[in-house]
């Protein structure tokens, strides 16, 4: 009867250690490591992973024993939606001054097809963003391109302390390309502008961009697609033959 209660109580140990270890699994929310398994970390999206913070393996799980340099990542999104063969320098926004067909990102392409308005935008207050910002209000933003910003930015000097800076002479916000979580609101939605999504989300005091957890982590591309008044021509043109054609 004594055995029998000793085993008894060496197993109950044993399942405690057990349930006390594992309190998470990749993709749970958290605040800490201690609130992830054993062998994963909270990184700084507030989700657990076996990569620590997240930004080189593709999202939730995808490392061997927590080292990133093992993982199958050719194909794969990272957490800030961003293939890996693709992770730009930079990311960055240009302001769109006169309209929403403007493109200054300098290569004709950018995440979006046009630039999104002021109004879809959601920058409640620019100050937000950076400490500086264009004098008059812009009618929108444009996520440039990789080889864009890695351009526009060379000299912007981002850094973990201060992970967005505008540009003044380009009128462009350079931001780091590994920031996932933002002081604001207002810098995580110019976040998902660069990366050619929109909205914020807030996560345990900081925000995150995009409207939801894995909102953007399909939407940016290297290359961006065809966009500005070169764009808008092109659909002038074609409507202009439509026309001139019916006509006859």
């Amino acid at each position: 009867m004594k055995m029998s209660n000793i085993w008894f109580g060496w197993i109950l140990i044993v399942g405690l250690i057990v349930i006390s270890g594992v309190s998470a699994t990749p993709g749970d929310t958290c605040t800490t490591h201690s609130h992830c398994e054993a062998g994963e970390y909270c990184y700084d999206a507030g989700a657990c992973s076996q990569c620590f913070n997240n930004n080189v393996c593709a999202t939730y799980g995808n490392s061997i024993d927590g080292d990133c340099s093992k993982c199958s990542t050719s194909s794969s999104p990272t957490s800030s939606g961003v293939s890996a063969d693709s992770t730009p320098n930079y990311y960055c926004v240009t302001a769109c001054m006169v309209s929403v067909n403007d493109n200054n990102c300098g290569d004709n392409n950018g995440q979006t097809h046009e630039c999104v308005s002021y109004l879809e935008a959601a920058i409640s207050n620019p100050e937000n963003v950076t400490n500086s910002f264009p004098i008059n209000a812009p009618a929108g933003f444009l996520g440039c391109t990789s080889s864009a910003c890695n351009t526009l930015c060379t000299n912007s000097g981002v850094t973990d302390v201060s992970p967005i800076a505008f540009m003044s002479a380009s009128n462009t916000w350079c931001l780091l390309k590994d920031k996932t979580m933002w002081m604001n609101a207002d810098q995580a939605n110019m976040a998902a502008i660069s990366r050619g999504c929109s909205g914020s989300h807030e996560m345990n005091g900081t925000y995150m961009h995009g409207n939801t957890h894995m909102a953007c982590q399909s939407t940016y591309t290297a290359g961006g697609v065809s966009s500005g008044t070169i764009l808008t021509g092109l659909f002038g043109f074609i409507s202009a033959n439509l026309v001139a054609s019916a006509l006859v």
